[in-house]
């Protein structure tokens, strides 16, 4: 494919990546994500379930792309719209940063990530088998469709508005679409309902989680009684024990509970 045509249709260039601004920044993320999957990897305490994981399969679709490209002068497109779902990390980040306090704001941040990063990969998928054509065809029926138009076509879909302005035309874009739907319309119709509850203030999440300092404590709850809670503090308070200074509360069934100054009648005796 040479040069010219438009950039927003192309899959596949043969732009050598000193001269494309686009491939040197790519390049410049995936050397940043294969650092941090590599850090990732060996802080890992399994191995093999960190190497099955949904963000490293994502790593393995869109980092070596960017390198055989360098290699080949020749870059393809692929599946690099996965890493759009990488947005689905943004609220864990936040609330570790202390910018989301509120389980609401969690929840609210956590829908609307996810509802985007899902847009965004399906409108890259359709993008791709459009644009490229169905492969037992020789990809010679590409359906030229900007990636701006195919976000537009997939909220309308999941949206059932269904202009028919857009449509795919392409079997392989057809098959995707297929599929893409039937999880596409589920989301739709449980997350934007949810998302506009919590932007109506209605406080279904409601709460604050704030870091309380003061002593440690251990809340026992179940079966209360003499002997279980005997057992425990002989076990609990063994002299093997380094730290035991904590407050150790009991939760009686009779929605009573117990501390050091109040153990009740039935497990005064083990004050002594």
């Amino acid at each position: 494919m040479n040069r010219k045509g438009s950039q927003n249709f192309q899959v596949e260039t043969c732009i050598p990546w000193q001269e494309s601004p686009s491939q040197q920044i790519d390049l410049g993320f995936n050397i940043f994500f294969l650092v941090y999957f590599f850090i990732r990897f060996i802080a890992a305490s399994d191995k093999v379930w960190f190497l099955l994981e949904l963000y490293s399969f994502i790593d393995y679709c869109t980092i070596p792309p960017s390198f055989v490209a360098i290699y080949l002068q020749r870059n393809w497109l692929g599946f690099r719209f996965l890493r759009a779902l990488r947005l689905m990390t943004v609220p864990d980040i936040l609330q570790y940063l202390n910018i989301l306090k509120t389980s609401s704001s969690i929840r609210l941040t956590q829908l609307v990530t996810i509802f985007v990063s899902v847009c965004l990969t399906g409108a890259g998928g359709v993008h791709l088998f459009e644009n490229s054509g169905d492969f037992f065809k020789g990809f010679i029926n590409p359906h030229r469709i900007t990636y701006a138009d195919c976000v537009y076509f997939l909220l309308v879909t999941m949206s059932t508005v269904g202009y028919g302005d857009i449509y795919c035309t392409t079997l392989c874009g057809r098959i995707f679409m297929v599929f893409f739907i039937l999880g596409g319309l589920a989301m739709f119709a449980s997350y934007v309902p949810e998302i506009a509850d919590l932007i109506g203030n209605r406080q279904k999440y409601g709460g604050e989680y704030k870091g309380e300092h003061g002593k440690k404590h251990i809340v026992v709850c179940g079966h209360i009684t003499y002997d279980s809670v005997s057992h425990f503090l002989q076990d609990f308070l063994h002299e093997d024990r380094d730290d035991v200074d904590v407050e150790v509360v009991f939760l009686h069934r009779l929605a009573h509970f117990y501390t050091a100054n109040n153990l009740g009648l039935e497990l005064e005796p083990l004050r002594d």
